[in-house]
């Protein structure tokens, strides 16, 4: 499994291994904050998209401080990844599969990201 890594804040060190911990066959990228947060949204889908994720994830130092926790795991839906989590430094762990509950074929009705 490829897992894409965005590290908000928090240490990189420790968001690695627990994602290891969780995912222990698996690769993991890294992207990094600023090139993130200089980027357009259209341009940090296609940044996600580009490195083919299995998982796309996001480390944060504190998962109910977090504002736009959605936003973060509906992008990795977007990139294409199959799955998306948002963790923190404390354990708090969320996860979603690339799938809409409301869509009677249980998947996104999203196009291809260009």
């Amino acid at each position: 499994m490829k897992i894409v890594l965005l590290i908000l804040s928090g240490e990189p060190t420790r968001a690695l291994e627990e994602l290891q911990r969780r995912h222990p066959n698996s690769t993991v990228e890294t992207i990094g904050r600023d090139t993130f947060q200089s980027a357009s949204p259209a341009q940090r889908v296609r940044m996600v998209h580009a490195l083919h994720p299995d998982m796309f994830a996001v480390a944060t130092e504190r998962l109910m401080w977090q504002r736009g926790a959605n936003a973060f795991l509906l992008l990795g839906a977007l990139a294409g990844a199959h799955l998306s989590a948002i963790f923190d430094m404390h354990g708090e762990w969320r996860e979603e599969q690339k799938r809409c509950q409301q869509c009677p074929c249980g998947v996104w009705p999203v196009g291809r990201v260009r």
